[in-house]
């Protein structure tokens, strides 16, 4: 439940992103891993560091902008208006004068 409120400002166009970008890197990984495994110890890698850390920063720019969405502000309640009708028969006028009763 708390997952879902986390990411319940997220479009399903966001969500689809993520999936796609995390499909592409997996599949780049799995391919250079099956690349990789079929060479000789002695050859030469299918994949240097400096491709690998360029493959996690472009991964970074695609998702991290989505990850870090921030919620939109909750809509604020409307506050009843503090002005009164002055022609209104159920509220007292406060600017005259009151009536004052004799008492015997």
């Amino acid at each position: 439940m708390q997952q879902e409120e986390q990411f319940s400002h997220w479009e399903e166009k966001d969500a689809n992103d993520l999936v796609k970008a995390i499909e592409v890197s997996q599949k780049w990984y799995d391919d250079n891993i099956n690349a990789q495994s079929r060479r000789a110890l002695t050859d030469p890698p299918v994949v240097f560091v400096s491709q690998i850390l360029s493959e996690k920063e472009r991964f970074d720019n695609l998702v991290s902008p989505i990850l870090n969405k921030p919620k939109p502000p909750a809509p604020e309640l409307q506050k009843p208006s503090k002005t009164t009708n002055k022609n209104d028969p159920n509220v007292p006028n406060q600017n005259t004068p009151s009536e004052e009763m004799d008492v015997e």
